[in-house]
């Protein structure tokens, strides 16, 4: 069975989006916090916080499901 395979509600997308931006945050964390080059450390810094900023739009979207919302 695949990854995608249970993706069957809206609710479990989004879960699933959260994890792998979660993953993709900490993975550029974990790099930023072992690089030693400057303009290197400074662009995974700005990853990280990129993948935040879509944990923060998911998280949102996810509320918006609960509250029985639109998700625009």
């Amino acid at each position: 069975m695949t990854e995608t395979s249970g993706l069957t509600t809206p609710d479990k997308i989004l879960e699933l989006a959260y994890e792998k931006e979660k993953q993709a945050h900490d993975f550029y964390e974990q790099l930023a916090a072992k690089c030693h080059v400057d303009y290197v450390r400074e662009l995974l810094e700005t990853l990280q916080s990129e993948e935040s900023k879509h944990m923060h739009v998911i998280e949102e979207m996810k509320r918006r499901l609960d509250a029985g919302k639109e998700m625009t």
